[in-house]
Parts: C-alpha cells; structure tokens; sequence
C-alpha cells in the first residue's frame, strides 16, 4: 500500500542512505514531526515483524527438537528390545 511505501522509504533514506530528517521530509513532502511519527510507525512494524520471526524460529527449532528426542528414545528401545531379543535366540 501507499501507506507501507512512505514507511519503507522513511527507513531507507534514514538508516540505509543515512540522509538528513529534513531533506527526508522535504523529498516526501511531509513536515518533520509528522516523518518523526511515521518513523516511529515504521520502527514498530519492524520490530514487530523480527519478533513475529523469532518466535517462528523459536517454535520451529522446538518442535525439531522435540521430534529429535522422540526419534532418538524410539531408537533405544529399539535397540534395547533387539539386544533383548538377540540374547533370547542365542542362549536357547
């Protein structure tokens, strides 16, 4: 949308570019307290979405890591009802 466009560009001119609040405002046509406002708007997005994003990670690598666990104690029962096995067979 228009709106996220004016935002993005607020981030890029201002921490990417490093130029000036003033000439960011003249060049988006906006006084400077309301680029302040919008930056502020912009910066939550931004954080919001990082945070969204670490959470997805967090869940996912438990989730990973949950199935590992269960993977693995399934593996040594496995192994443990083969050895039990292989001790029946051969003592009898």
């Amino acid at each position: 949308t228009a709106t996220e466009w004016i935002l993005y560009n607020i981030l890029e001119l201002k921490f990417v570019q490093g130029q000036k609040v003033r000439d960011i405002a003249r060049r988006l046509a906006m006084s400077e307290s309301d680029l302040y406002r919008k930056q502020r708007v912009a910066i939550e997005n931004v954080a919001r979405a990082v945070s969204q994003m670490e959470r997805e990670a967090t869940e996912q690598q438990a989730t990973e890591n949950r199935q590992q666990k269960t993977g693995n104690g399934k593996q040594a029962t496995d192994n443990r009802q083969q050895t039990a096995e292989d001790g029946q067979q051969g003592g009898g």
